[in-house]
């Protein structure tokens, strides 16, 4: 694209450019994500940048992260021995880890569409009023994995809130005619 298509979309040019992506790809200071997962663990509510809250909800899901950048000598007796310990470990696992509910509706309330985002949040948020850890481990633990749309909306119990009388059981019935079809689609 040139310069004049980048202008015409909205989006910055030469210098101004460099400057955003400057910006965009200088490290958080650790201080404002001690700040940002402080007030997560209390109330529940994430920061509006995406940047810090993924910091936060990182901090929460490998909570034995390595200091901030350290001297040579420190640095390299540290890839030392985390290369003895890979030579040990079996390479083979999943570099992914295990899909559960809290990781899913930590996933929506940093990088979820607008909707998906407010709905994760919402819950984080009301959990913590409840006087539930947000941060803890075991946090959602219990909860299922949806077959379908998204954690959040799940744990709003969507689409069965929707059920109500008179027509009760034909919404049943046609939640379950759903399910039946979701489980017959070909998905590969």
């Amino acid at each position: 694209m040139t310069d004049e298509q980048e202008a015409m979309a909205g989006r910055p040019i030469g210098r101004p450019r460099r400057l955003e992506k400057a910006v965009r790809t200088r490290p958080i200071p650790e201080s404002l994500v001690e700040v940002a997962l402080a007030e997560f663990r209390e109330t529940g509510e994430l920061p509006d940048d995406r940047r810090t809250a993924a910091q936060a909800i990182d901090r929460v899901l490998n909570p034995r992260m390595p200091p901030p950048p350290m001297g040579p000598e420190r640095f390299g007796a540290m890839v030392r021995e985390i290369a003895a310990r890979l030579e040990d470990e079996d390479l083979d696992a999943p570099s992914r880890p295990v899909r559960c509910a809290r990781t899913e509706l930590y996933h929506e309330a940093v990088y979820g569409d607008d909707h998906e985002r407010h709905v994760a949040r919402r819950i984080l948020a009301w959990h913590a009023d409840c006087g539930v850890d947000v941060t803890a481990h075991d946090y959602l633990s219990e909860a299922e994995l949806p077959d379908y749309g998204t954690c959040g909306m799940h744990l709003l119990w969507f689409p069965e809130r929707l059920v109500k009388p008179p027509h009760a059981r034909q919404a049943r019935r046609l939640l379950a005619r759903y399910a039946d079809l979701r489980e017959r689609i070909d998905r590969s």
